[in-house]
């Protein structure tokens, strides 16, 4: 057996360990949690000391993968997600784990997650325990997002709202944008490429590239201001149409070179 040929088994054997890792992970995280809601705490710490475990239980993950070989991670920018100020992470999701990782770096972070993972027993209770947003009311979420600003809290941001589709243009919907300007908080861009391609929409777990591990930058990019758009006389809607249009051209720009950005009608 040839040592590439070794590699890539030893990488698909990671792989693999390392999905079946994350189901328990879950339930561990479940039981641990299950006794913070006898403690006699305010909901808002219970949620925290919840989102403080999360974070601690995803790093442990990912210095699993990392040590196991399937994955490598550079981060610039990451001392931005640090400042420990409110903020509104925006980011592309090419992979399987954007999530993970995004959240194992900031300190104190909600997201919004898919009304589909609450049919899951353990999930649903861990998105509850953690205080995380679903999008199972779109309209509501918008004054839920604006009040967990009003706390003070951070949120991220998938504006796709899936993963990116391999061989095809961003696709952004216009929530991000309308919490955006509703909140009137700045946007955090953080710019994620991976290559190979791996982990990606439609992707089996075991298809592990042959030529190496699966490397992955975040790049955590300067805040965007809101300012051009506040006073956007068409008022929220045709500005979040503009402000959704403009993240998808700095997108593209990043991930792809120079855009022929989209001009303003």
């Amino acid at each position: 057996m040839s040592r590439k040929h070794s590699s890539y088994l030893w990488r698909l054997l990671a792989t693999g360990f390392c999905f079946l890792l994350f189901a328990p992970g879950a339930v561990l995280a479940f039981l641990v949690l299950l006794p913070l809601r006898m403690m006699p705490f305010s909901q808002g710490r219970k949620e925290k000391i919840a989102r403080r475990l999360i974070r601690q239980l995803l790093r442990l993950y990912l210095a699993v993968m990392i040590a196991t070989g399937p994955l490598e991670l550079t981060v610039n920018g990451a001392e931005k997600l640090q400042t420990g100020r409110r903020q509104l992470i925006v980011a592309n999701h090419p992979t399987l784990i954007d999530a993970v990782v995004l959240i194992s770096l900031i300190p104190d972070v909600a997201c919004i997650v898919k009304s589909e993972l609450t049919q899951s027993f353990f999930m649903r209770e861990l998105i509850r325990s953690t205080g995380y947003l679903t999008n199972s009311e779109p309209k509501a979420l918008i004054e839920d997002c604006r009040e967990l600003f009003g706390r003070g809290r951070s949120l991220l941001i998938f504006p796709e709202g899936t993963r990116s589709t391999p061989g095809q243009p961003l696709k952004l919907m216009r929530g991000a944008a309308q919490i955006a300007l509703r909140a009137q908080q700045p946007i955090t861009p953080v710019v994620i490429t991976c290559s190979p391609p791996a982990l990606l929409k439609g992707q089996k777990w075991y298809h592990v590239p042959q030529s190496g591990p699966v490397r992955m930058i975040f790049e955590v990019c300067d805040d965007i201001p809101l300012g051009p758009y506040q006073d956007e006389k068409g008022g929220i809607s045709l500005a979040s149409r503009k402000l959704t249009r403009y993240l998808t051209d700095y997108f593209h720009q990043h991930l792809n070179g120079p855009a022929n950005l989209h001009k303003e009608k």
